[in-house]
């Protein structure tokens, strides 16, 4: 169950970063990466 949620949520941000044509930096993938772990920790 957690597997399938945390691909979900990679593909939602996946579409997100190439609907709003978010560049990939040091900060955009971290922050993405802290909101699935905060999701999924509740």
């Amino acid at each position: 169950m957690d597997l399938l949620l945390i691909l979900t949520y990679t593909a939602i941000c996946v579409a997100i970063f190439k609907i709003f044509k978010i560049p990939l930096n040091k900060w955009t993938v971290p922050t993405a990466v802290l909101g699935g772990v905060v999701l999924s920790v509740h």
